[in-house]
């Protein structure tokens, strides 16, 4: 199945900064050097990806990575690994945050940007972060199953 992946744009970026501060920055920096501890093979996945990022600013609800790999801003980026990395930082590193990367230049480009419009008092608000809930995997019967896989028409119940 084909992963969207979200690319930031310059205002997006400049929406999620206008929410960061110094201390959330600090904060997760010093979670994010801890990421060695937690490369067991099933989180490997995720800590490999997120050790070849620098946190370029942080805020209650979100973390902004920045990176010179496009490769590995895509996989952070893409829907599904970006969910799985949300969970992997609330369940196992105790960060109830949603991670957003871009690269290099886009941050320097935002942040220019970003002092000019703070300079004006033009700023935006602050994007909306919207962290992922975990779906209910509802328990399916046994009838369930055996019509998924033949389907209703061809089962007769008796």
């Amino acid at each position: 199945e084909k992963q969207v992946i979200r690319e930031r744009s310059e205002d997006e970026v400049i929406s999620i900064l206008v929410q960061c501060d110094k201390q959330s920055k600090v904060t997760d920096e010093n979670t994010m050097a801890m990421l060695k501890s937690y490369s067991s093979i099933e989180n490997r996945k995720y800590t490999s990806l997120l050790e070849s990022m620098t946190i370029a600013a942080s805020g209650q609800n979100v973390i902004l990575l920045k990176g010179s790999v496009q490769a590995v801003i895509n996989r952070i980026n893409e829907s599904k690994m970006n969910e799985e990395i949300y969970w992997f930082m609330k369940e196992t590193m105790h960060t109830d945050k949603v991670v957003y990367a871009i690269d290099e230049s886009m941050f320097k480009q935002a942040t220019a940007t970003f002092i000019t419009k703070m300079k004006n008092h033009t700023l935006p608000e602050p994007m909306h972060i919207e962290k992922y809930v975990k779906q209910e995997n509802k328990e399916e019967s046994s009838e369930d199953k055996v019509f998924s896989i033949f389907g209703k028409e061809n089962v007769e119940v008796i």
